[in-house]
């Protein structure tokens, strides 16, 4: 059993909500290999939502939709160069949360330079999985990072 030392039903204060907020979200998709299909292929995309509280319109909300990205990962990167074998999908998926985690820090900086306090919503853990279940974190952190 895991024990941090603290209640598990501990409550924390909320705190006073700011007047003026953003909230900002992330979430992304991947296609991954086949090795079925006439060729392989891994593609990631990711794309940022916002919206702006305690303003009617605010410039931040546009420019949120715009913050997206994508990557066409080639066949000859989705190969272990060691086995030959097609890497596991967990690879890809960590790809997929590590670009999540950096448009949710793009976000972020971008609702404080328009001074805003920004609030983010992750659909998971901002430690990729791989990493909260490494034997050997330090290869991992490396390998993934």
């Amino acid at each position: 059993l895991f024990d941090a030392g603290e209640p598990i039903n501990r409550q924390f204060p909320f705190g006073q909500e700011p007047d003026r907020y953003a909230l900002v979200a992330a979430d992304g998709s991947q296609i991954l290999p086949d090795r079925h299909k006439p060729f392989v292929f891994a593609y990631v995309q990711v794309g940022c939502a916002g919206l702006v509280y305690g303003e009617s319109r605010h410039p931040l909300v546009e420019q949120l939709r715009r913050v997206k990205r994508s990557q066409l990962i080639e066949e000859s990167a989705l190969f272990d160069e060691r086995t030959g074998e097609l890497k596991p999908p967990a690879e890809i998926v960590n790809l997929r949360d590590l670009m999540e985690i950096e448009l949710m820090a793009q976000a972020c900086r971008m609702a404080r330079d328009a001074d805003l306090q920004p609030v983010l919503v992750a659909d998971g853990s901002l430690v990729p999985f791989a990493l909260l279940t490494s034997r050997n974190l330090a290869y991992d952190a490396e390998r993934l990072l």
